[in-house]
């Protein structure tokens, strides 16, 4: 190989690594069209940055209702008797809803079931010479009656450069990366 061949390939790397589709369960005994009506609770961000964990919430939100398929709570308030099911008036949660929670929240909103989500990335990290936006979200979506868990994604995407002459690749900013990941996973929520 040629030293351009070598740089080509390398320049190439940092793309190449952000490839591939989200990873999803979804349960064998499950029947999702009895699910018409659905709620999203806040998301939890791993380093605890609320700032994240509400942006990814939205970003997911919105996907959700752009595929279409379900009737999704709305989520102000939806969010605020999220906060109250878990215990307390603060809408950041450090930690899933039990089966109880959910229970008291689906009652409350008359949802069938709820998706809840962790935010596992969100940072630039270096590659090489530049650095490149990093996402990580996991979705699950929950019975609200039993607790069940019926589907789940994840999504990893790094952004990287753009190849100029083609015109495609480059996610510079992470909220234009996490918009891409929500609505990966938005598209592979079953209806």
């Amino acid at each position: 190989m040629t030293m351009r061949t070598l740089k080509t390939l390398a320049a190439l790397l940092p793309l190449l690594a952000g490839c591939g589709g989200p990873r999803v369960f979804l349960h064998p005994e499950a029947d999702l069209s009895f699910y018409e009506r659905v709620g999203v609770v806040p998301f939890i961000s791993a380093n605890g940055d609320q700032a994240v964990a509400l942006a990814a919430t939205g970003g997911f939100v919105t996907e959700l209702l752009i595929a279409g398929g379900y009737d999704v709570a709305e989520p102000g308030d939806f969010m605020v008797r999220a906060a109250l099911a878990a215990g307390g008036a603060d809408l950041m949660r450090s930690r899933p809803l039990n089966s109880d929670q959910i229970k008291a929240l689906a009652d409350s909103t008359l949802v069938q079931a709820i998706f809840e989500g962790w935010v596992r990335d969100f940072e630039m990290v270096r590659v090489g010479q530049g650095s490149y936006p990093l996402v990580s979200i996991e979705v699950r979506m929950i019975d609200a009656e039993t607790g069940k868990l019926l589907w789940m994604g994840s999504r990893t995407r790094r952004g990287g450069p753009g190849m100029p002459i083609l015109g495609w690749g480059e996610t510079p900013t992470l909220s234009e990366l996490l918009a891409k990941v929500c609505s990966d996973l938005a598209d592979k929520v079953p209806r």
